[in-house]
């Protein structure tokens, strides 16, 4: 299945920088395309391109996307695809931004909805320390 994948950022609007296909060695050694720093498109949902098949049904390189935006609102964001079950699967992460403002802030600076997931959980965080 070849399918491309709608990212969203929740609480930025960044600009898109970069994105296409590479190999796998050309992302591991940073060998992209130049990236468009001067005039880059904000959005609010930017694609990663699918992988290209071989005859075997093999990807022969990945997608890739470069966001840039600025890191001004402290807080815990999600950045995940669009497709439902990519997102049940996991194709998702967290950004934590301003995490020594939110550390003296303690439990207050997050709302009731994201301390009751975080509490579901029962899991310790980088400091093993369990929420």
């Amino acid at each position: 299945m070849n399918e491309q994948h709608p990212f969203h950022l929740h609480s930025h609007s960044p600009w898109v920088v970069g994105s296409g296909t590479a190999s796998i060695d050309e992302i591991h050694n940073n060998l992209f395309p130049a990236l468009k720093l001067d005039g880059p498109m904000a959005r609010d949902v930017y694609t990663v391109p699918p992988c290209t098949y071989d005859e075997r049904g093999v990807c022969t390189d990945v997608g890739y996307l470069v966001l840039r935006f600025t890191a001004d609102n402290p807080g815990v964001c999600i950045f995940h695809c669009h497709i439902d079950w990519h997102l049940d699967a996991g194709l998702s992460m967290i950004f934590v931004e301003g995490e020594e403002e939110l550390q003296k802030k303690g439990a207050s600076a997050f709302s009731n909805s994201t301390l009751s997931v975080c509490g579901s959980m029962q899991s310790p965080n980088s400091s093993s320390n369990s929420v």
